[in-house]
């Protein structure tokens, strides 16, 4: 934590700690859910899908993971056509994860 005092503005270095350090993952969601405004969380959906559907820079697959987890563990309504595409990717986390999201 002392590297994101040293090396991140002191507004978001907040944000920093609240998502670093370690301890219970409800009681991190819900101190973000303190920073940041409910606009934020119902924005996601269309985050997720621009970054799934993007194909002309498409994201490193790790982001597109997280994205397909993040879509199903948050129950964000995503096309399930967009998420069956990732089923045959040659990456096979990105396969399995799109699986999981199914």
């Amino acid at each position: 934590m002392k590297i994101i005092d040293i090396t991140v503005e002191k507004d978001l270095a907040t944000s920093f700690h609240t998502i670093f350090e370690p301890g219970n993952i409800t009681e991190r969601m819900h101190s973000l859910r303190s920073i940041y405004p409910l606009e934020f969380s119902e924005n996601a959906a269309q985050i997720l899908t621009r970054v799934l559907a993007e194909e002309t820079w498409p994201y490193n697959p790790w982001t597109q993971v997280c994205c397909l987890y993040t879509s199903k563990k948050q129950q964000h309504e995503i096309d399930h056509s967009l998420i069956k595409k990732y089923t045959l990717a040659e990456n096979m986390l990105l396969r399995e994860t799109a699986s999981f999201a199914l």
